[in-house]
């Protein structure tokens, strides 16, 4: 990240690496919901599969969203590895700080 953040500056790919740099932690999201019943209904489906999901409430643009969200890794890769068995258990994945 620091070769992106030093020999890139100003460009989108440089802000995401400064974004990812520093965060204290990061966790794996696997949807945003209009209704906080989608929310909770992703939920259990995650806790079927062996997993301990989180549901918050976020603000984007003018939209109120019911985030999804599971696990908490110290760094960027331990995140990867989980959003990989998130995945393969059938669930969309992405890393988020």
């Amino acid at each position: 990240m620091a070769y992106v953040i030093e020999n890139f500056p100003g460009t989108p790919a440089a802000a995401e690496a400064r974004r990812r740099y520093r965060a204290g932690s990061f966790m794996v999201q696997t949807g945003a919901y209009t209704s906080s019943e989608g929310a909770q209904r992703e939920a259990s489906r995650l806790r079927t599969a062996g997993f301990v999901p989180e549901v918050g409430v976020t603000q984007q643009q003018e939209r109120r969203l019911h985030t999804v969200r599971v696990g908490r890794a110290r760094t960027y890769a331990e995140a990867l590895s989980l959003a990989q068995r998130v995945s393969k258990a059938g669930f969309s994945a992405w890393v988020v700080p």
